[in-house]
C-alpha cells in the first residue's frame, strides 16, 4: 500500500546523485571488496590433524 500511495507524485522524487574525489582510495576499496582472508593462530595449524594420502 505504501508504495502506491505516492504513485502520482512519484516522478517529483529525485534519486541522489553523488560525486567521487577519492578515486585512488575508492578504486583500492572495489579491489579489496571481494577479498577474504582467513588467519588460523599457531595453535590451531599445530593441532591440525589429516589423514596421510598415498
Amino acid at each position: 500500500m505504501p508504495y502506491k500511495y505516492n504513485e502520482s507524485r512519484r516522478h517529483h522524487f529525485k534519486k541522489p546523485t553523488y560525486r567521487q574525489t577519492n578515486y585512488a582510495e575508492y578504486n583500492q576499496s572495489l579491489r579489496e571488496r571481494g577479498r577474504i582472508d582467513i588467519w588460523l593462530s599457531d595453535d590451531i595449524i599445530e593441532n591440525w590433524q589429516t589423514e596421510q594420502r598415498t
